[in-house]
Parts: structure tokens; sequence; C-alpha cells
């Protein structure tokens, strides 16, 4: 019978030691990851995109805001947003009526998918009164 020898363990534990470090891999990776974030797409009723539209999304619990713009083709992301909630993600766009998603919930390293849809609306300016009058001085030098 032959005796194991020092190179047969040898290779056993590297056998080992790797065998761990494949299953450690996606532990340790994860280890960096502390936040989430919300994604989406803003569009008429037409389907066509909105470009420049607000969006905020409201931590409810702490109050805190992240915000920022719908870009090319309606796509806006937020990254590194605080994990759990709940959420409260809005988009508004002037000209268009606000929308709003609530009960968002963030999950640890993943995007949530919020799409938007937003109907023409129509706003109503209010009225500028201007009064000019001219200073005497003026008037006197024919300025």
């Amino acid at each position: 019978m032959r005796r194991p020898s020092f190179v047969d363990s040898g290779f056993s534990l590297l056998a080992v030691f790797a065998a761990l470090m494949l299953t450690a891999a996606p532990a340790l990776h994860a280890q960096g990851v502390t936040t989430g974030g919300v994604e989406g797409i803003v569009t008429t009723q037409t389907g066509a995109p909105l470009v420049g539209a607000a969006i905020l999304a409201t931590h409810l619990p702490s109050g805190t805001e992240y915000r920022t713009v719908s870009r090319s083709g309606g796509v806006f992301t937020i990254p590194g947003m605080r994990v759990g909630g709940p959420y409260t993600v809005t988009a508004q766009m002037i000209g268009y009526g606000e929308q709003a998603r609530e009960e968002v919930l963030i999950a640890l390293g993943s995007d949530f998918r919020v799409d938007f849809v937003l109907v023409e609306e129509a706003i109503e300016l209010a009225t500028i009164e201007v009064e000019g009058g001219g200073h005497a001085v003026l008037f006197r030098f024919g300025v």
C-alpha cells in the first residue's frame, strides 16, 4: 500500500483552499455595496420620452431627498440611495401633471424600476402688472 506523500497532501490542501475561495468570492464582493437606487423612464401619454422632467425620491422615515432630471430618451437614474424605505418617488414637468409612486422599497445593490407617464395639463400663469414713471431730473435733460 502506498503511503500519502507530501505532494499529495499539498494538492489536497490547494483544492480545499480553492473551493473555499470560490464560495467566498461573491460574499466578499457584496461587502462593498451598501446602497441601492431607482431607475426608470418618463414618457407622455403618446409614449414620447420627456427630457428634463424633475424626479424626486424622498425617504419618508428620515426626510432625506434624492433628486435627478430625466435625460435623453426620458431615462433617469438615482444611485447611492439608502436601503429600505418607504420612499415616495415623484416626477413633474411644467405643462404636465405630477405623478407619484408611494411605498417604494430599495433593495441592497439593486435598482428599483419606476416608470412614469405624465399627462399634459393646462397651466395658468399669474398676471404681472408693471407700472412705469419717469424721474423729473431725467425728463428735464431729455434723457
